[in-house]
Parts: structure tokens; C-alpha cells; sequence
């Protein structure tokens, strides 16, 4: 390999030309393309993953929202600063590895319903994070490779390791604490006094985002009392601006 010219070996195997030093200027549009712009456009054009109103309706994976767009945030940015800069370090290619796992996760999680989407041709997008996940793999071995030679070998791997650690865990552990706190208002909107309701709606408001606003309708639903059903209208429409009414609607259809 010219490594002064930045071409590859044609008689290296495809595969590992993927990954040698330095990259093609192709790889680079590869990475910039699949890597960066296929997971922003994904996430803005979701049709059915994370999105409350998907084609069929709530998202296969919208309560694990907060955590899946935290990691996509984190796994852009990461690979961004690398692409850019090419300053590799142990924690950069940790982390880039914990975003490699978890677009592979992702992927294999969307793959039913992909294959369905694939009948009416947007089961391809279904196959981005796949796509993503080999350009993270991709740039975590570079970054990995270029970083490790300048550092202690077995220092560099417990650095990479906890920073994939971190990566993939701390969002996690934030989406299971909204949970929690999601949890504890919605039980107070149900029972708990004037004072722990309206704690709850202020709570429920900055949640909004992550909140599982339908089991107040649905939890309406089940309602005998008025003023149990009146406290659930009121809450609902506080926290989502919408009718109670005319959201249970949408979900009987």
C-alpha cells in the first residue's frame, strides 16, 4: 500500500481494504454519507421506529426513544471530531465502538419490521443502521490502530472499554430513571392529592418528550369516576396541548 499517496493495494482482499491507512478519499464520502447524514435524515423522516405517530402508529421502539437519539447524537459526533480532526485516542475509539454495537443492535431490532417495509419499499431505510454501524466499526479500528501505538497497549484497551461503557450505558441508565420518574406521575395523576397532582403535570410537561402520554388516555378510559376521568382530561390536555377525547378516538380507529 502507498501510504503517501493514500490509495490501497489492489492485492489486499476487498475487506481488508475497507480498513487499511490512510483512508480513500471515497471511504471518506462513504463514512461522511452513511455515517453522519443517513442517521440525521432517518431520524427526521422516521416512519415507524421512534416516532409516537408512525405509519402504524406508536413507534416499535419509541419508549427507548430518549436513549436510541442520545446514542446516535453521541455515535455523529464522535465520528464527526475524527473525520475532522484524525486525532485518535483510546476514548474516541471507545466510544466509536460503543457506537458500532449499537447501531448493529439497531438494526437487528428493526429487522422485522424492515423485512415488512421492504414489500412497500421503505424497509431499505431499515438497513441504515447496519450501513452505520459498519462505518463506526470502520473508524473505531483506525482510530484504535493509530491510537494504541502511542500508548501503553493494555492501558489503551481499559480506557476503550470503559468509554464504550459509558457510551452505551449512561444514556441507558437516564432512559430507565425517566421511566421511573415518568412512573411516579402517572400513578399521581390517578391517586395522589391536589398537590402531588399538579407536581405531577409540571413533571409530566418536561417529560413530554419521553412520556407515555396515551396511558393517561387509556387509564381515562378505564375511568368510572367523573372527577377521576376529569382530572385525567385536564392533565392530558395541560401536558400534550391536545383533547383527551379525540386522542381516544384516534386509537380506536
Amino acid at each position: 500500500m502507498n501510504t503517501d499517496a493514500g490509495t490501497s493495494d489492489n492485492s489486499t482482499g476487498f475487506w481488508k481494504r475497507q480498513f487499511q491507512l490512510p483512508p480513500t478519499p471515497l471511504q471518506n464520502v462513504f463514512d461522511v454519507c452513511f455515517g453522519i447524514i443517513a442517521p440525521i435524515l432517518c431520524v427526521i423522516f422516521d416512519p415507524a421506529v421512534f416516532r409516537s405517530d408512525g405509519l402504524f402508529g406508536g413507534g416499535v421502539l419509541n419508549d427507548f426513544r430518549l436513549y436510541a437519539y442520545t446514542e446516535i447524537a453521541i455515535g455523529i459526533g464522535a465520528l464527526a471530531y475524527f473525520l475532522l480532526t484524525r486525532r485518535a485516542s483510546a476514548l474516541l475509539a471507545g466510544t466509536l465502538y460503543g457506537g458500532a454495537l449499537f447501531s448493529g443492535l439497531l438494526g437487528l431490532l428493526m429487522l422485522p419490521l424492515t423485512l415488512l417495509g421492504l414489500l412497500i419499499l421503505i424497509g431499505i431505510f431499515g438497513l441504515m443502521p447496519f450501513f452505520s454501524a459498519f462505518v463506526m466499526e470502520r473508524n473505531a479500528s483506525r482510530c484504535w490502530r493509530e491510537s494504541s501505538t502511542h500508548t501503553v497497549r493494555f492501558k489503551a484497551l481499559r480506557t476503550a472499554a470503559l468509554a464504550a461503557l459509558l457510551a452505551l450505558g449512561l444514556p441507558l441508565a437516564a432512559q430507565f430513571a425517566i421511566f421511573e420518574i415518568a412512573g411516579r406521575a402517572m400513578a399521581a395523576l390517578q391517586t395522589g392529592s391536589e398537590q402531588k397532582y399538579a407536581g405531577a403535570v409540571r413533571t409530566l410537561k418536561l417529560l413530554k418528550f419521553d412520556a407515555k402520554t396515551d396511558e393517561i388516555v387509556f387509564a381515562y378510559q378505564r375511568a368510572t369516576e367523573s372527577k377521576q376521568r376529569e382530572r385525567l382530561a385536564q392533565a392530558y390536555q395541560a401536558i400534550t396541548g391536545r383533547d383527551i377525547v379525540e386522542r381516544l378516538t384516534e386509537l380506536n380507529d
